[in-house]
């Protein structure tokens, strides 16, 4: 699980032992990742979830609205 061997990280990484503790810190950033933008996913969803039922909701009070002004003329 070497990189090129003219890797100076790589000779670094292989001359401290370091693999054990490389691997599972960027499996954890991957991790991270992933959880943050499924979060920000959800959060954009419900944000245009939230749009649309104020914007239906103002589409029946202005209907509301246009019926009473024409059944007071």
């Amino acid at each position: 699980m070497s990189a090129p061997s003219g890797s100076v990280f790589s000779e670094f990484v292989d001359t401290y032992h370091l693999w054990s503790l490389l691997v599972p810190l960027c499996l954890l950033g991957a991790y991270e990742v992933l959880h943050l933008a499924s979060y920000l996913w959800f959060r954009l969803l419900g944000d245009f979830n939230e749009a649309r039922c104020s914007y239906q909701a103002r589409c029946v009070e202005n209907k509301r609205h246009y019926e009473r002004v024409a059944g007071a003329d």
